[in-house]
């Protein structure tokens, strides 16, 4: 039992390190959120675009950091967080847009990719975000405007 014990707890440690190698490699904006929607990771892109430091953030609810809402202005980011319910369902997540708030309380739009990454336990997992800033107004439909009529 000790032997699984300890090489699921050296998986574990070998994925954080994985993410945390992913988080780094990246230019962008780029955090990991838990299994329980504690953020995990979070590089110095972030950092600069939302302007909160590593240590200020990491172990917090990402709900509470980054106030996400969707396209709408609904509230995205929450405690009941719509890509962790996906991610422990293994259902796959699209890329979307939204507004992040950060330190200085001025909204941000970005855009949004998840990835699901699996820890070594069906319990365990890590999601990627990985933010794009966006310089135009969000908008519910695809690039080009409204979907076209029904014919």
């Amino acid at each position: 039992m000790f032997v699984e014990e300890s090489s699921a707890h050296e998986m574990e440690e070998m994925t954080q390190k994985a993410v945390q190698e992913l988080l780094e490699s990246t230019r962008d904006p780029a955090y990991s959120v838990d299994e329980e929607g504690l953020l995990s990771g979070w590089n110095d892109a972030a950092e600069r675009f939302l302007g909160y430091p590593r240590e200020e953030v990491v172990g917090r609810p990402c709900c509470d950091i980054l106030r996400g809402r969707d396209v709408f202005g609904n509230p995205y980011c929450k405690s009941d967080c719509p890509l962790l319910v996906m991610a422990r369902e293994r259902r796959p997540v699209r890329h979307f847009q939204m507004e992040v708030y950060g330190k200085d309380e001025v909204a941000k739009r970005v855009l949004c990719q998840a990835l699901m990454i699996p820890g070594s336990t069906v319990a365990s997992l890590a999601i990627l975000h990985l933010l794009r800033p966006l310089d135009r107004p969000l908008s519910p439909w695809p690039p080009g405007g409204r979907p076209a009529a029904p014919p």
